[in-house]
């Protein structure tokens, strides 16, 4: 469901790895999406607009796997993080 006010984003685990959580700005977050079982797609969740760094964590881990260049969110619009390859550091 489209929110207006807000910008709305999903994961999709297509990486060669365990379940992984999805978290913003470094591993011991709080988790945006938590326990992404690999093969699944997230369902679209509202944040607020703005700047992010998105972080990938194996489940329940704080060690960083995977961090992206910081990226935009506008409000309206749709996002998708994708998690492909492998999760090795």
């Amino acid at each position: 469901k489209e929110n207006k006010d807000k910008a709305m984003i999903r994961v999709i685990h297509a990486a060669d790895a365990a379940a992984l959580d999805d978290k913003v700005e470094k591993g011991d977050s709080a988790p945006v999406f938590g326990n992404v079982e690999k093969g699944k797609t997230t369902e679209y969740k509202a944040v607020d607009a703005g700047e992010y760094k998105f972080v990938l964590t194996a489940a329940g881990d704080t060690a960083e796997v995977v961090k992206f260049e910081s990226v935009k969110l506008e409000a309206g619009n749709l996002y998708t993080v994708v998690a492909r390859g492998t999760l090795e550091s």
